[in-house]
């Protein structure tokens, strides 16, 4: 037996003891784990990939073995958190293509709250808009995991980017824009017309970088914090052929995902990534999951024995 994080309905989540099921993949013991935009998605019932409830949760995380040897654990890569027994549970079993071992604990936080973030960035600019250095990119939603992560990658590879937020903020030198004063502002602010967005947000937001979009722009879609509908004015989108893609990190080759997730660990552990994470122990996952949905810090849980 051992505790799990286990949801019963949408946003319904219990901490209760679940059978260990019998397995020859490698056995961990929790170490840490995010509570990720995903794994609010899928607690709050908007993962239609999901299976029925209950839905043991937790589509990534950091797990230790016997040896002491500490593991990313890409849960998510196969249906872990949302198709079979996920990462937040005191002890899980997962096959070796998806664990990824680490130097040491000392950044085990670190890495569960950034890889996937960091991995949907390099795979976004480097994937699916192949980018180079220089081209203009419009960040929506910089204050959060995606943003931020994108902010980091595309640092390395040169990109003039504008980061925008509900507050305008400036991060890393790079100038800052409020939602609203995108369409008025963004080209300006931007030096031209953005070759790439990136769009974790969704809604209204979607249609109104469109508006200072360039021809041939590429819109890349990793989620939907702000609504899963968007309102978009078909003339902006018709004639400089603007295309919009639904970014999955599990569309991807396996051993391009492989070399993101090693990429973003390398991010990691050279300092390139700093994540703001508020930390708070497995056994009070239930109020992590409220905490989570609120906060703009990344929620990760964490073993009692650290």
């Amino acid at each position: 037996m051992t505790l799990a994080l286990m949801a019963y309905e949408a946003n319904v989540i219990n901490l209760e003891e679940v059978e260990l099921p019998e397995s020859r993949d490698r056995r961990l013991q929790f170490s840490t784990a995010q509570i990720s935009p995903l794994d609010q998605q899928i607690a709050a019932g908007f993962f239609p990939l999901s299976k029925p409830w209950p839905i043991s949760l937790g589509t990534s995380g950091v797990g230790c073995d016997d040896a002491g040897r500490n593991y990313f654990v890409f849960a998510e890569g196969v249906g872990g958190g949302f198709a079979s027994g996920g990462t937040h549970a005191g002890e899980y079993a997962f096959p070796e293509h998806v664990l990824y071992l680490l130097p040491d604990a000392s950044k085990n936080s670190e890495i569960a709250a950034s890889i996937i973030s960091l991995a949907t960035a390099h795979s976004a600019f480097k994937d699916i808009a192949q980018a180079n250095a220089g081209d203009r990119v419009l960040v929506l939603g910089g204050n959060g995991s995606v943003g931020q992560s994108c902010i980091t990658v595309g640092l390395q590879l040169g990109l003039k980017m504008l980061i925008a937020s509900r507050e305008g903020t400036s991060y890393s030198g790079l100038p800052g824009i409020r939602y609203e004063e995108i369409e008025s502002e963004g080209v300006k602010k931007l030096g031209g017309r953005a070759k790439i967005i990136i769009d974790p947000v969704g809604g209204e937001l979607s249609g109104m970088a469109m508006g200072i979009a360039g021809p041939d722009c590429i819109q890349i879609l990793p989620g939907f914090s702000a609504g899963a509908f968007m309102p978009l004015l078909a003339p902006r989108f018709l004639g400089g052929e603007h295309r919009i893609i639904g970014f999955n990190l599990l569309r991807r080759p396996a051993e391009v995902i492989k070399q993101r997730i090693e990429e973003s660990i390398a991010d990691v552990y050279a300092g390139r990534f700093v994540p703001a994470i508020k930390e708070m122990p497995f056994s009070n996952g239930v109020e992590g999951y409220r905490l989570a949905s609120a906060s703009k810090d990344r929620v990760v849980l964490v073993s009692e024995e650290l």
